[in-house]
């Protein structure tokens, strides 16, 4: 079977909330996020959960980094990117 063309999604399992989110991406930059609430707007999800079965099924791929760790990452990345790039 292949798998050219298909769609996969790609996650960790389980479920992050924003909140979670924010929590780790704080302590990972080292601030205390102090998030605004506001009303639901029509329209707004209340929970998206991707489901990545089908991609360990078809190309036997399983996480390997944490959500935490991916974040911890990607904040290095975006460290690294923003001072190799010449102010202007």
């Amino acid at each position: 079977e292949t798998v050219s063309g298909q769609v996969y999604n790609v996650a960790p399992g389980g479920g992050v909330s924003l909140l979670e989110l924010l929590e780790q991406l704080g302590r990972i930059i080292g601030t205390a996020p102090d998030p605004a609430f506001a009303p639901a707007r029509a329209g707004d999800t209340v929970l998206s959960q991707a489901d990545s079965a089908a991609a360990a099924r078809d190309l036997e791929w399983a996480p390997a980094v944490t959500v935490e760790a991916g974040l911890e990452a990607y904040v290095e990345w975006l460290r690294g990117a923003t001072r190799a790039r010449p102010r202007s």
